[in-house]
């Protein structure tokens, strides 16, 4: 594969031959701007994925060893379908959320993307999670700032302020129309239309408080606008870097939620992917399924029809952690796919959809029988053309450094969140994903 190109400042002197003459021009910022704009617009767009499974690994299997230079010199039989992309996986070791957390699967989930404490009682408050922030800022040209897909709902990951969780879509055809299907959002516009006149004509007989109000509804109403408009635009991509595909590739899914559980996860990634590809959004959040729910994964050979969270509770038995074993590898095949179809994607300047996509994998705890979130099992991959060096293995013991939320303010600044200082618990970025 080529080296990805990388747009590098314009020189201090710019030199212009003529007539045997060299000439020095002083450094224009004006032209260099324009000149660096219009490069990084023909560049592929950087993306942010998150995959995220439920109740923890058997932690006999998910293992790696370290050769020199921190390479990858093993892994454990969970990790083997990873083996054919370690050139591209970073595995993370060590990272938590918080020194002390209290024991239950709720707050892992809820603060996993948030770097916030769930505060005990009354209506959850957190903050705006790590998938929100980044594509209010970076995202602003696609139709669909962030895209929350799962295999079952009834739990987030996803908030898009302190107090607004945002349900997950579960099923596949759902997910396919709200990227693709722009009949419905263009009867949204004809309907925000009228509300949007209707609320300007009662403006004038409120007071400055509900003024304010209606102020931030009639921005809101602005910004469903914006989306609808880039949704329905045919030019979108008219100058500059152009998606490697134009429509779908795939047919759109049956209504409802397919029975197999495997089946439903494999639709719901085929659409995460070619919403990156088509550039119908550029950060996904993708949870398979819900932490203490009765999920069952009896459609993978050998394992018993017993839930997930059941089973992730092994008491040391043989036989529920060879299933929990079977059930951590299976996730893993999930990802080694994801990264098999995002490698055959070339988007151009030597780059594929894989180099330009960065996949935050993992659980929100190690072993799911003792609830452990002081080591969380976690694989960054892809992300080459944001600066990632793969095929390592990095271990954090500073109590500083292992804070999860200094991963995430280091992949915000990966994806173009530079002004960023902090986010949630964070001290700084992640010392040594660039090597």
């Amino acid at each position: 594969m080529k080296e990805p190109l990388y747009i590098h400042p314009m020189s201090r002197r710019h030199i212009l031959k003529g007539l045997g003459a060299t000439l020095a021009l002083p450094f224009l910022p004006s032209l260099a701007w324009a000149t660096n704009r219009k490069l990084e617009n023909e560049l592929p767009p950087r993306r942010l994925a998150t995959m995220i499974f439920a109740n923890g690994v058997n932690v006999d299997h998910w293992t790696q060893q370290a050769g020199p230079g921190n390479s990858i010199k093993g892994v454990g039989s969970t990790l083997e379908p990873l083996i054919p992309f370690h050139d591209d996986i970073v595995y993370l070791n060590n990272l938590r959320m918080f020194e002390s957390t209290p024991g239950i699967h709720r707050l892992y989930f809820d603060n996993f993307l948030t770097g916030e404490r769930n505060p005990r009682g009354g209506v959850p408050k957190l903050a705006e999670s790590l998938d929100w922030r980044v594509a209010r800022q970076v995202a602003k040209t696609v139709p669909v700032p962030v895209l929350p897909l799962s295999g079952n709902g009834g739990q987030t990951m996803s908030w898009s302020s302190p107090t607004t969780p945002v349900p997950p879509e579960t099923q596949p055809r759902r997910a396919f129309d709200r990227l693709f299907d722009t009949s419905t959002l263009e009867r949204d516009g004809s309907i925000l239309d009228y509300v949007y006149g209707e609320a300007k004509s009662v403006r004038r007989g409120l007071d400055t408080v509900d003024q304010n109000k209606l102020d931030e509804y009639l921005e809101s109403i602005r910004e469903i606008e914006r989306r609808i408009e880039l949704a329905t635009s045919e030019d979108r991509h008219a100058t500059g870097w152009k998606p490697s595909l134009d429509e779908p590739n795939m047919p759109r899914p049956e209504a409802g939620r397919p029975d197999n559980f495997g089946v439903r996860i494999k639709l719901l990634l085929d659409i995460s992917m070619l919403a990156l590809r088509m550039d119908k959004t550029r950060v996904v959040n993708f949870l398979f399924s819900n932490d203490v729910g009765g999920q069952q994964f009896d459609f993978i050979d050998g394992v018993s029809n017993k839930g997930h969270h059941d089973i992730s509770h092994h008491r040391k038995q043989a036989n529920e952690l060879e299933d929990y074993r079977r059930i951590n590898r299976w996730h893993v095949e999930q990802l080694a796919y994801v990264m098999g179809q995002m490698q055959s994607v070339d988007e151009g300047h030597g780059t594929t959809l894989l180099d330009n996509t960065m996949i935050l994998f993992g659980s929100t705890m190690l072993d799911g029988d003792i609830h452990d979130h002081q080591r969380l099992p976690l694989v960054l991959a892809g992300g080459k053309s944001a600066g990632i060096k793969g095929g390592r293995v990095l271990g954090y013991d500073k109590a500083e450094d292992r804070r999860l939320c200094n991963l995430h303010l280091d992949l915000a600044r990966r994806m173009g969140c530079e002004d960023w200082n902090d986010f949630g618990n964070s001290h700084y970025p992640l010392p040594g994903i660039d090597g």
